[in-house]
């Protein structure tokens, strides 16, 4: 069941998303016709309600009521594309597909996430990293110390 502030965004968005040379849509109109599908999920009136906004044959918001194709699900611009996640051919630095990682090439070049979650911080490594940081934020005088809380008396 839609709740009226979200008839409210989904009129907005309707009323803002007619292509260019359309018929314009007033917006009590979209609220009605909204009205006699509000007991559907948001995400199906949203999406049909913006199917039928993006028809520039559809002179009035009168359609979204109305059986049509602004109602049936198109797998080509509702499923999400899902990529699966292969260890071997996703960057560990960006996490995004080796194909991905090359066209955009920033600040790195593509690691193997397997690769990436091999690399071990080793004990000593950590505790000088750790070590350097101290005195980093030892010097800085605007430096505000941190503690976490471990326990439950240090949190009380």
């Amino acid at each position: 069941m839609l709740t009226d502030q979200q008839i409210r965004a989904i009129t907005f968005l309707a009323a803002s998303a007619r292509p260019s040379g359309a018929r314009r849509w007033n917006e009590a109109g979209i609220i009605a016709a909204i009205e006699k599908v509000r007991a559907r999920s948001l995400y199906e009136v949203t999406v049909a309600v913006m199917r039928a906004a993006n028809d520039r044959n559809a002179d009035t918001p009168g359609v979204i009521p109305t059986a049509g194709p602004h109602w049936r699900a198109e797998a080509d611009d509702d499923a999400p594309v899902v990529e699966r996640f292969d260890p071997a051919t996703t960057c560990g630095i960006c996490g995004k597909p080796e194909w991905r990682c090359e066209q955009i090439r920033g600040d790195h070049e593509f690691e193997a996430a397997h690769r990436v979650a091999a690399r071990k911080l080793d004990p000593e490594s950590a505790a000088s990293i750790a070590a350097e940081l101290r005195d980093r934020i030892a010097k800085d005088d605007n430096a505000q110390p941190y503690r976490i809380k471990h326990t439950p008396e240090e949190t009380a």
